[in-house]
């Protein structure tokens, strides 16, 4: 077998521009639309491989990739039949790209892996395959190592772990370059929702990466962007592989619309910025390359411009007020004290009153803000954005819808925001949410692009380009009922990296929680609001019991239920509730730094009754 050349290229080391090729998948659909899978025409049509990479070369390409993006996703769960013919399949590749150049020419021939495959719609990581995902870069490198390709080529990459370790596993055995490229969105995030500022600077890190980059997501333009606020990683060589422009569909395959002059415009502009190889990737043709080569192979690479680029941290939270009480435009709060929030569930239906008059009842009390769930337990209630702009244009009282990341891609969960911000809305809590009820799965399919802190990581992000003027606010969910809570204070960390400036927490009762509760603030300095749920009867407690997860209700509650010698005296069984959640008050009130409250039925005026006799503002006590 060959070996491969062993030359690492270095950043200082390469003065002229190299010039990648475009698209392998999407041309090869636009030629043979009937062939099928294009990675297969390695051993069925080695001919049609062969002429598209001397096309690519035709047009001023030096580097070329093999045609295997798509083997990974076919090792994901393959018979020993297929891990067989896949190995054929990426030597006969090998084989093809080395016939395409002619001798006496000079052309890199990288040995392209790409991303395993997703096997559900859910699965955003990729240790959710069948395979080890190490186990499959590592083999496909190996192949390639023997089959002599002078560089190994990995791209779109949603997140880094599993390339990190396969790097380090490389590295035992072979010297060669490694190349590592990731995919973006617009706003500079990858498809787990992962800070693509972050993921470079770990891959930065790593001395065996050779190189990093960028690639496929997203038209050069948008690319330019992302990149142009990154910090570029010293030393190492930097790529530029974006798609021809956003996907038009012809026969269910995406290709891209042309705009061949403009792809090569706004690469040219990467070159004195300390690019130094520039390509194409989805819709991109062998016109695209020499348009770019044309503009481009004259010139010379900077021989470093990372100080050039504005640095993408990975919080930006210290840019916001953290003040409970406060967002950009700082509100006051009526209960400076302690903060007092109160929540209110939009109705299944368009029959708001109830609604709106507890709204306009928690105004009379004092309360700092209503908040405004997302359809929880994926039940279809008034949109959390709408009821929250009603409330906050009727009464003037700071409303904080609830996003759930279950129901809309990024594009509409971004969109909801500047909807949001446009209305005077800034202050969020973001949750992850539910999952879709069993009986409408099969009608209805959640999305979930990210959990949680991705979405907190795509606020910042809007919070440094769209809302840098008036910065939004947002907070997380806290559980202090998990049974390992260093698993939660690991999550809140991970939320207030992500711009997290307070958590509210699941409803407490039991001592236990409390003892967590005090620990995660100890732990963490975070400002927190302590969930209370008044439990108005034993039927709501046995509903919220088994019927609301996450909510611990323990027989001790129900038992105090059983106390009433006239179980449907609602008074009484209200002032039940009412005990549980002041016993909770007194043994808070000295560390945690506000309530949230969630009172059943639109009960609003319990609240009063919880509070009275606390001294919770300033100087006065709220009348027993």
């Amino acid at each position: 077998m060959k070996n491969m050349r062993t030359t690492r290229l270095s950043a200082d080391a390469v003065r002229k521009p190299i010039i990648c090729d475009g698209a392998f998948g999407t041309y090869f659909r636009s030629l043979y639309p009937d062939n099928g899978t294009p990675e297969l025409a390695n051993l069925d049509y080695p001919d049609r491989v062969v002429a598209i990479h001397r096309a690519y070369i035709d047009s001023g390409a030096n580097l070329i990739r093999t045609n295997t993006f798509g083997l990974s996703a076919m090792l994901s769960n393959p018979s020993h039949e297929m891990i067989d013919r896949i190995a054929e399949l990426q030597i006969a590749a090998v084989d093809a790209a080395r016939s395409a150049v002619s001798s006496g020419h000079h052309v890199f021939i990288a040995g392209n892996i790409g991303p395993v495959a997703r096997p559900m719609r859910h699965s955003r990581r990729e240790n959710d395959v069948s395979g080890d995902p190490v186990e499959i870069y590592v083999r496909q490198a190996e192949i390639f190592i023997h089959a002599g390709v002078d560089l190994l080529w990995f791209e779109s990459f949603s997140s880094v772990d599993a390339i990190i370790s396969t790097v380090q596993r490389i590295r035992e055995s072979s010297d060669c370059h490694i190349q590592v490229q990731l995919a973006s969105d617009p706003y500079g995030f990858t498809e787990d929702g992962l800070l693509v500022a972050s993921l470079m600077n770990r891959l930065a890190a790593e001395d065996s990466i050779d190189g990093v980059g960028l690639n496929c997501g997203i038209a050069p333009g948008l690319m330019m962007n992302v990149f142009k606020r990154m910090q570029r990683p010293r030393n190492k060589i930097f790529s530029l592989i974006p798609n021809a422009g956003f996907p038009a569909f012809a026969r269910d395959v995406a290709a891209a619309e042309e705009n061949i002059q403009f792809f090569a415009q706004k690469l040219s502009e990467a070159l004195p910025l300390g690019v130094h190889i520039f390509g194409g990737c989805c819709g991109t043709t062998p016109d695209y390359i020499r348009a770019l080569s044309e503009s481009i192979h004259s010139q010379v690479c900077s021989a470093d411009a990372s100080d050039r680029t504005e640095p993408m941290g990975d919080n930006h939270s210290e840019e916001i007020s953290s003040d409970l009480g406060a967002s950009g435009a700082a509100r006051q709060s009526s209960l400076s004290k302690k903060l007092i929030a109160a929540e209110l569930a939009p109705p299944f239906n368009a029959d708001i009153n109830r609604l709106m008059e507890a709204a306009a009842d928690y105004k009379k009390i004092g309360v700092d803000m209503i908040t405004f769930p997302d359809s929880p337990s994926g039940r279809t209630r008034v949109d959390s954005i709408a009821m929250a702009i009603k409330v906050f244009r009727d009464f003037g009282i700071e409303s904080v819808p609830h996003i759930c990341c279950r129901d809309k891609n990024s594009i509409g969960l971004s969109a909801q925001l500047l909807g949001a911000y446009v209305n005077n809305l800034r202050r969020f809590l973001v949750v992850t949410g539910d999952k879709v009820p069993i009986e409408l799965r099969h009608t209805t399919q959640a999305v979930f692009d990210f959990d949680s802190v991705g979405m907190m990581q795509v606020m910042s992000e809007m919070n440094r380009n769209d809302f840098a003027s008036d910065p939004i606010v947002y907070g997380g969910a806290l559980n202090c009922g998990r049974r390992n809570i260093e698993v939660e204070i690991r999550r809140v960390l991970r939320k207030m990296q992500a711009g997290a400036t307070f958590f509210i927490t699941q409803p407490i009762f039991e001592a236990r929680e409390i003892e967590n509760l005090r620990r995660v603030k100890a732990e963490t300095g975070a400002q927190i609001l302590c969930g209370l749920m008044i439990l108005v009867s034993k039927k709501n407690a046995l509903f919220i019991k088994n019927e609301v997860p996450g909510i611990p209700v323990t027989d001790a509650i129900l038992d105090r239920f059983d106390l009433l010698s006239d179980p449907l005296d609602r008074s009484a069984a209200e002032a039940v509730g009412v005990l549980m959640c002041r016993e909770v008050v007194e043994k808070t009130l000295e560390f945690v730094d506000g309530y949230y409250f969630s009172i059943p039925f639109f009960r609003s005026y319990l609240l009063r009754d919880v509070l009275a006799g606390f001294q919770l503002t300033e100087g006065d006590v709220l009348p027993p």
